[in-house]
């Protein structure tokens, strides 16, 4: 069930004040940034269809940093802003019925006083029960604050697993372990790290520096996908990093985990591959390793290369900035419903001049969506993205030009004078709300089925 699992590792769960729905937001937006793995919306004086706009507003804020997102007391309201669970009291619906109507979509928490009702929760079938508060709150003044002991660090029969967790809190775990300071962009700023050159002759320069990795079944499909096209393709994708950053590519390390059960012909045509592309951007495959799998394979590349300008990271990215990309989105979906291999050429030329032009750039190779996604989560500034207004490639669909991943053009941001200056034209604008939207012509949202690919989902 959707989020349950990360609920049963949060160790915070905040549930939001009676108070404006700007307000409301506020403190949704600062309980995300502090590092909160829940946020439940308890408001007792909304009207309905109020409430449901605020429900969607801090489930984008929730969806974009991965936290868990809980409606109080309206399984409607949960159902509609796509939440991850409802809470329910005593005068509630009942917990048999909630369960009738949102099936598997929705885990259903249950307000519990007394060991009684607790019993009768769980035989109800209730996923959590809240039994509080356990200190004094504004929220529940007329409730006595039970006390007690805290709950032991760690239950480990109940460690989360990565399914379900989202790639923005996984890396919000990591990331106190990174090295996070010292250098140009340093690890959770952008998806490239820059470091100044250590090379004598050009010691005015900066290193941009990236890994990426191809899983077969994943990234690359062998029954229908020549080797050398799957190494072509992994060392393109794993490029785009270096491109958007404006760097020109230097050298790469490649990792292979191959299975035992390929031939050596497969091995020798994705390095095949691989040199094809390196050739053609004047790239040295420097070296790096093999090992022997069961399989699926694993394609790991590591690429560097090195600009005269620090690039801008996402997390430099601010509100009032316009976005763009450098040209049509979907022709990799297209592409992969045809079962035709798409052979990438990384805008390397394309990257540097927006660099030089004071914009940030990024990849994208997860999705329109959650590209921005993730400049919101580096960042802090969410945005508008106006569909009918992004350019779509021949035989694609709007939502695969907002989804599809694995495309070669870039995303970027920046001041509208400056990206108009660049050529290019803007079909979104960054928010101070830190999340990200999709709207029609009307300004109404656009439902998608998807929001691209998060590894961790």
């Amino acid at each position: 069930m959707r989020g349950l699992n990360r609920l049963l590792a949060a160790h915070l769960y905040v549930i939001t004040p009676d108070a404006t729905p700007n307000r409301v937001v506020e403190v949704a937006s600062a309980a995300v940034r502090g590092g909160t793995d829940a946020i439940q919306l308890r408001h007792k004086s909304l009207a309905r269809g109020e409430l449901l706009a605020l429900a969607r507003r801090i489930r984008a804020i929730t969806r974009t940093a991965g936290v868990i997102f809980v409606v109080n007391d309206h399984v409607d309201v949960a159902l509609l802003s796509e939440a991850d669970g409802v809470h329910l009291g005593p005068d509630d619906l009942a917990i048999a019925s909630a369960r009738r109507i949102a099936g598997g979509r929705l885990f259903i928490g249950a307000s519990a006083s007394s060991p009684e009702a607790a019993r009768a929760a769980i035989a109800e079938g209730a996923d959590y029960l809240g039994s509080g508060p356990a200190f004094a709150t504004p929220i529940k003044t007329e409730k006595r604050p039970r006390g007690g002991d805290p709950p032991p660090p760690c239950d480990a029969g109940r460690l989360m697993k990565l399914e379900g967790i989202g790639e923005s809190e996984l890396l919000r775990r990591i990331l106190p372990y990174l090295t996070t300071s010292g250098y140009a962009v340093v690890a959770g700023e952008d998806d490239a790290a820059v470091w100044p050159s250590l090379d004598p002759d050009h010691p005015e320069d900066y290193v941009v520096a990236s890994c990426d990795t191809s899983v077969e079944g994943i990234h690359f499909d062998l029954s229908w996908m020549s080797a050398a096209d799957a190494g072509h393709r992994a060392l393109a994708l794993a490029l785009g990093d270096l491109a958007a950053k404006g760097a020109a590519p230097k050298y790469a390390l490649v990792a292979l985990a191959a299975p035992r059960s390929w031939s050596v012909e497969t091995v020798v045509g994705l390095y095949q591959g691989i040199r094809r592309l390196a050739d053609r951007v004047d790239l040295a495959i420097a070296g790096g390793d093999t090992t022997a799998i069961d399989g699926p394979g694993v394609l790991n590349l590591t690429v560097l290369g090195t600009t005269s300008l620090v690039p801008l990271a996402r997390a430099r990215a601010r509100p009032g900035w316009v976005v763009a990309v450098t040209g049509p989105l979907g022709a990799a979906a297209v592409a992969l419903r045809e079962r035709r291999g798409l052979l990438l050429d990384p805008k390397f030329h394309e990257g540097s001049l927006l660099n030089q032009a004071e914009l940030c750039c990024g990849d994208i190779s997860d999705g329109l969506v959650r590209e921005m996604e993730k400049f919101a989560v580096a960042s802090g500034a969410g945005c508008i993205i106006r569909a009918a207004e992004v350019p779509v490639a021949p035989g694609a669909t709007m939502e695969d030009a907002l989804t599809s991943g694995e495309e070669v053009e870039l995303v970027c941001v920046g001041p509208e004078d400056k990206m108009r200056d660049a050529g290019l034209s803007a079909f979104g604008v960054m928010t101070s709300e830190g999340s990200v939207r999709v709207v029609d012509a009307r300004g109404a949202d656009v439902a998608l089925a998807a929001r691209g690919y998060d590894h961790f989902a």
